[in-house]
């Protein structure tokens, strides 16, 4: 840890520059983090709820609702507000009813949005930007798309503010209990760099929630603060014991990387448990402040050191007094009371446990839309559920069902097809439902029955009854005494909002068999697509196979080229030094046949010699012989004739022993002479055929290079 700490300190100022380019990267990437407000996204893949969203997008869409009120309008204006509303983009349908006191109270009208797009869509933004632009003030709009549209804003203005307030507190603190001016401005530098490379870091995460994006920061100083102040009050210690700033630090931050990474480990091992709640938000904050602790963790060891020590002389001068609790008393007092607390502590944390089973859990809204809250003044509390039922269920089953939530207290009504359009009346159920005479109810039955089959009267849909009573007694004058004008124009109205409704449910017909051609085309097209892609995944795994056997081949002949490369280099030196060689023994050739043609001539000339020599001495031997006998003519005597001859016979008779020498010593030459040329020979024919091998060894050696090359050909 001692080198390490050396490195850190000796090197700061590549750390510094490193710390500049990775805070400018993260704050670029903070811009690129993807913040998600569904929180329906973290629920456990297992829940209900998850499930029904899941079947409700599959079977009808991405729907959304906004809910938006109106004051003053009059009977004209509620169902042109209608119309206009309905004319939005996305806009998918606009339910309001003017004779229900759930749309219209006194002088209020709510009308419900359903738009098709997601509650946290783009496009559902952009319907409530229409909304406003277009109504101003004049719009009370609620929903749940609104209350994401109000904590996006609420986020984006309010967190830079939190955290400037944050910021002042904890500076406010720390000039307090610091000893210099200098030092809080250190550690809200380190710190601020953790939390800027936290938050950038987060884009390379799949989105993170909004709540986790809001208070990850404030945690992450909350929770990794206290390492800083920690290395800086090792730092004090040994800065007693040694003057020289960088060796002072490379002893505290060897000897204090212990106790604040075990500390820290401890902190981080307990954000990661997070990541095994059910409820996945704990997993998102988990990682991202598990994350931020460990940065901390790192730019605390890594950048506060070096600032530390550039500013240490600045520290010196801003030195000042820090402010010094007397905690005397207060131990004194926990000693004492030791005996007591301990039980007292126990008991409490017991009582705790037993009473955190009984506590009543409220659920709130994360923000207050003042809108929402004068809709529910108006129209009460509407907290709309939807329930799916499979569509083979029988009629019974499901009345029976609806009931059974309409009996309950908390639930203000249930709307399906059998409970509206599709319900069948009494006489007697429709003047109670519709609070009207029975006479009368039992007279709208009776003109059914005389109008329609007879066999249809028991039990009459409100759909049916009321277009029979507006074809029959809306604009007919003798039905003027049971009927007023007022009723006659609910009749009619209530008419076209059947057929309005009607209209809606065949466009909506319309819209779901298109949706159901194009998914049957879609599913067609995905088969199509499989098919493909199971052909290309055939097709790409034989290409994978054959593209693996090219390059082993390539690889095979790329070893083979090497070897021939090799052998090539090889035989390209041997040839060299073939040529070299075949080089120096012609040359000892022909100085070997120059001194044998010089040897000859040397032969010939002492044979000339020799030849002259024998004749001198035949010529002295003749000339003694003569001599001899005409000194014994001449009557001299042999001893005379020795005395007178005798020093010319002996100078004969060595020139004789000479002249057998010279010839004895001309044939042993002419023998060496003659072995010589026997050598010489041989060693011509001997470097004829090696200059034959040296240039089959070269056309070989041509061969090879042109094979090589043809297979660095077809490699490439």
């Amino acid at each position: 840890m001692k080198k390490i700490a050396g490195w850190i300190v000796d090197r700061r100022a590549f750390i510094f520059i490193v710390t500049i380019i990775l805070v400018a990267a993260s704050i670029y990437g903070m811009s690129r983090v993807n913040i998600n407000y569904d929180m329906s996204k973290y629920l456990p893949n297992d829940s209900s709820v998850r499930k029904g969203m899941k079947l409700m997008d599959e079977e009808y869409g991405e729907m959304a609702a906004v809910t938006v009120m109106f004051e003053n309008l009059s009977s004209e204006e509620q169902l042109e507000r209608k119309a206009q509303l309905e004319k939005i983009e996305y806009v998918k349908s606009v339910v309001y009813l003017q004779q229900d006191e759930n749309y219209q109270k006194g002088n209020y009208s709510k009308y419900v949005l359903n738009i098709a797009a997601g509650t946290y869509s783009k496009k559902a933004g952009e319907v409530l930007q229409v909304l406003r632009d277009t109504y101003k003030d004049e719009a009370l709009i609620s929903g749940v798309a609104v209350d994401n549209d109000l904590m996006v804003k609420t986020l984006t203005e309010e967190i830079p503010v939190i955290a400037i307030v944050a910021v002042v507190f904890i500076f406010a603190i720390l000039f307090l209990l610091c000893d210099s001016w200098i030092e809080p401005f250190l550690y809200m530098g380190c710190i601020g760099a953790a939390v800027l490379m936290n938050m950038g870091s987060n884009a390379w995460l799949p989105s993170v929630s909004f709540m986790t994006f809001a208070i990850g920061s404030l945690l992450q100083m909350g929770l990794s603060m206290d390492y800083s102040i920690m290395l800086m009050n090792r730092y004090g210690q040994e800065k007693m014991q040694e003057d020289n700033p960088a060796a002072a630090m490379k002893k505290a931050l060897a000897n204090s990387f212990l106790s604040i990474s075990s500390s820290s480990l401890t902190t981080i091992a307990g954000l990661l448990v997070l990541l095994f709640m059910s409820f996945k938000i704990g997993q998102d904050m988990g990682i991202v402040l598990a994350k931020g602790v460990f940065i901390s963790l790192l730019c605390i060891f890594i950048i506060l050191p070096g600032l530390v020590v550039q500013c240490d002389r600045m520290m010196a001068k801003t030195q000042k007094r820090s402010l010094q609790l007397n905690m005397t008393p207060v131990m004194k007092f926990a000693s004492k009371a030791r005996f007591i607390s301990v039980p007292l502590i126990l008991l409490v944390t017991a009582g705790a446990y037993i009473i955190k089973d009984h506590l009543e859990i409220t659920y709130i809204k994360v923000l207050e839309n003042p809108a929402q809250t004068k809709t529910e003044e108006v129209f009460g509390v509407d907290n709309q559920c939807v329930f799916l039922y499979d569509s083979t269920e029988t009629p019974e089953r499901i009345e029976e069902y609806i009931g059974w939530l309409e009996e309950r207290e908390e639930v203000n009504y249930v709307q399906d097809y059998l409970n509206t359009a599709g319900k069948l009346f009494t006489y007697k159920e429709l003047a109670e439902d519709m609070e009207m005479p029975q006479a009368q109810a039992q007279i709208m039955y009776q003109m059914y029955q005389e109008h329609k089959d007879p066999s249809a009267f028991a039990k009459i849909t409100m759909n049916d009854l009321i277009c029979d009573l507006n074809e029959q007694a809306a604009d007919n004058p003798d039905f003027e005494q049971f009927m007023d004008e007022e009723q006659r124009k609910q009749l009619t109205d209530a008419k076209k909002e059947l057929e309005d409704g009607r209209k809606e449910l065949a466009k909506a017909k319309k819209e779901l068999a298109a949706g159901e051609k194009k998914l049957a085309e879609g599913e067609k097209e995905a088969a199509e697509g499989e098919r493909q892609l199971a052909d290309a995944k055939k097709e790409l795994a034989d290409g994978e196979r054959q593209i693996a056997e090219n390059e082993q081949l390539i690889r095979d002949n790329e070893a083979q080229i090497r070897q021939g490369e090799n052998e090539l280099a090889e035989g390209e030196r041997q040839v060299k030094e073939g040529g070299q060689q075949l080089e120096a023994a012609e040359k000892e050739l022909i100085t070997g046949e120059e001194q044998l043609k010089d040897g000859q001539q040397q032969l010939a000339a002492a044979e000339r010699e020799l030849d002259a020599a024998e004749k001198q001495v035949k010529e002295g031997e003749q000339q003694l012989a003569a001599a001899k006998e005409q000194m014994a003519e001449a009557g001299m005597t042999e001893d005379m004739i020795a005395q007178a001859l005798g020093e010319k016979e002996t100078e004969l008779g060595a020139a004789r022993q000479q002249l057998e020498a010279g010839k004895k010593e001309l044939k042993q030459k002419k023998a060496e002479l003659a072995a010589a040329k026997k050598t010489v020979t041989a060693g011509r024919k001997e470097l004829d055929a090696k200059k034959a091998e040296l240039a089959a060894a070269k056309k070989e050696l041509e061969s090879g290079r042109q094979e090589l090359e043809h297979g660095r050909r077809k490699r490439l």
